[in-house]
């Protein structure tokens, strides 16, 4: 029991609730993932079935975590374990537990449109007993349908809160009975002007518990955790305007210029997630490799490189026309217009060597880099996946990819597929190019580094191309992402992990030699 000092004249409930959330706030903090008794094992193999799945140790910390923090507190929690360590098997352990033990009634999960299915999937796979769920997918008609029937779990994506005819549906169902929402990749509700965040907000102070999960609650900026933390708590961080004043230094545009009162910020917002990196239970997943590829561009690829560039440092744009030409330029770095790429010739390379025999993933943030790609690699049986994938087809190619038999030895895809997809059948994963932050490189890297790989060590190969007069657009991406692995660092005394393979970029050279195309 903790040593409280109490406050003269308290009365023996408020006690009893200052000694309930100070053992809470303990248990928050020292998130400590050895501390299990056979007790919880023991009660939460009654909710997961074991044919399927025995948890981990850290797993069963954590659902006993959640389910403290439910019961005692009836209010949400961030579940903010690192890419791959296993949030959706947690996230159903609890709904069982809850479930049998006549606590919960109907849940809502609201997840990527591309993520439904799996959600179904891994809930029949997993849960004990067995969860009755209705997925809304297919036409409008057969969604309505669906939100209509009697389950126990109702699976839909976040876009659909922001429709009056899918809205309705599911008021109906909160007004029959839920008492618990689980937000999948709650990064994608992180701009609290959003439509989508608003309307999924309003429905979260209709519902008991709320229980976003995302290992990268900070993309690109502290606002990204204070929309998700106010999922949770409302009123922990207050409003935007003054949590803007408080932890935010803005320049005279607007514009983000530093961070203030971190350490505070950091402690306050502890108690509102719950979040294990991947070196705290590094003895359970395996080692990650990550090689920065350096590969020299062709006389050709780097001639045209230097003209596009050229031309786009002499346009004048903003916003959206500044993004497009960045765009262009990193396409270019890829390949030139008549098709010679050092990235594509050197991975052809690897695979006829090093990778020879390896499952591969491959990533790349353009749909025509990914065709491309996916048209030359022909003889090595890859498999796409783009936003222009159907949800079935996309469904069937992760399935057949998890099988270890089919869909190929090489999966090629955008980001359509760099968040939830469980693809640790492959022990490798290619960027063709670096996405604007390190969260989506985590997410990348999550794809096959996650609970369940079986390989002592994965391989991440980043490809930067290099150009023989200056640091070139994929130098620039690496100066954009550092700083902002130092902010998810501060703000969750996160662990070291180097996702580049390589800090030796001088952003004031990459810079100062693409200026003008900022």
């Amino acid at each position: 029991m903790m040593k409280i000092g109490w406050i003269k004249g308290a009365t023996k409930e408020a006690k009893q609730a200052i000694r309930l959330y100070a053992e809470e706030a303990a248990l928050t903090f020292r998130a400590n993932i050895e501390m299990q008794d056979s007790d919880q094992k023991s009660e939460w193999l009654k909710h997961l079935n074991p044919k399927h799945y025995n948890p981990l140790p850290f797993q069963i910390v954590g659902m006993q975590r959640l389910y403290s923090r439910f019961v005692n507190f009836g209010n949400g929690i961030i579940l903010g374990d690192d890419v791959g360590l296993g949030k959706t098997i947690q996230a159903i352990g609890i709904i069982g537990r809850l479930r049998a033990e006549g606590k919960l009634r109907r849940v809502i999960v609201t997840t990527t449109s591309g993520m439904k299915s799996q959600w179904s999937d891994e809930i029949a796979k997993f849960s004990r007993p067995k969860l009755r769920t209705a997925t809304a997918d297919g036409s409008r008609e057969k969604r309505i349908e669906r939100l209509a029937s009697d389950a126990d779990v109702y699976i839909v994506n976040h876009e659909m809160f922001r429709f009056d005819h899918y809205a309705k549906a599911i008021d109906r169902i909160i007004d029959n009975g839920v008492d618990l929402i689980v937000i999948d990749e709650s990064s994608y509700v992180k701009n609290y002007e959003t439509v989508t965040h608003k309307a999924i907000f309003d429905r979260v102070q209709r519902i008991k518990w709320a229980l976003p999960l995302n290992a990268t609650v900070i993309e690109n900026s502290l606002e990204d955790f204070f929309a998700q933390v106010r999922l949770c708590d409302r009123h922990l961080l207050g409003n935007h305007a003054g949590f803007d004043a408080r932890y935010i230094v803005r320049g005279y545009a607007g514009q983000i210029v530093k961070y203030k009162n971190l350490k505070e910020f950091r402690k306050r917002t502890a108690i509102t997630m719950y979040r294990r990196t991947r070196s705290q239970v590094r003895l359970q997943l395996p080692q990650v490799i990550v090689q920065a590829r350096q590969v020299s561009m062709g006389t050709e690829q780097a001639s045209e490189y230097r003209t596009i560039v050229e031309a786009a440092v002499s346009e004048r744009g903003s916003g959206a026309i500044k993004m497009a030409k960045l765009a262009k330029v990193q396409r270019a770095a890829y390949a030139s217009a008549s098709g010679q790429s050092a990235k594509i010739d050197d991975l052809i390379g690897l695979l006829n060597s090093e990778l020879k025999g390896e499952r591969i993933v491959v990533f790349t943030r353009f749909k025509e880099i990914a065709k491309d790609a996916f048209d030359r690699l022909k003889e090595y049986a890859p498999a796409l996946i783009t936003g222009d994938t159907g949800h079935a087809a996309r469904n069937d190619t992760r399935r057949r990819f998890a099988s270890r038999h089919g869909a190929g030895s090489i999966l090629i895809g955008t980001e359509a597929m760099d968040r939830g997809l469980n693809l640790q059948a492959a022990g490798v994963i290619v960027n063709l190019d670096l996405p604007w932050n390190p969260a989506k490189l985590r997410q990348r890297i999550g794809r096959i580094n996650r609970v369940g790989q079986e390989r002592e060590s994965v391989l991440v190969i980043n490809y930067i191309a290099t150009h023989p007069k200056g640091p070139t657009i994929d130098d620039y991406m690496i100066s954009k992402i550092l700083p902002k692995r130092d902010l998810f660092r501060a703000v969750l005394s996160d662990d070291d992990t180097d996702e580049i393979g390589t800090d030796t970029t001088n952003p004031d050279a990459v810079m100062e030699y693409i200026s003008g195309v900022l």
